[in-house]
């Protein structure tokens, strides 16, 4: 059995490496979502487009600063 409070640079990496991970796979998931709605936002009524684009501008905003963190976590293990 492995002390619990002992520090394992692994254990940290293994974090960063899911959170990265889980980043991408809602990066894309969001990108094929759009992919799908793309033909057919255009016969939304204008409420329902504004909402939408709406949306889209805060999943974007939300998604460049998830990168950011995943980015800074990343530079920062590489430099322990």
């Amino acid at each position: 059995m492995t002390d619990p409070t002992t520090y394992s640079a692994a254990s940290p990496q293994d974090g960063i490496n899911a959170l990265a991970a889980a980043h991408r796979e809602l990066t894309d998931l969001l990108e094929q979502l759009d992919g799908e709605l793309s033909t057919s936002v255009g016969q939304w009524d204008d409420n329902a487009r504004v909402a939408y684009q709406g949306a889209q501008l805060q999943w974007a905003a939300s998604s460049k600063r998830q990168q950011g963190i995943v980015q800074r976590l990343v530079d920062v293990a590489e430099q322990s």
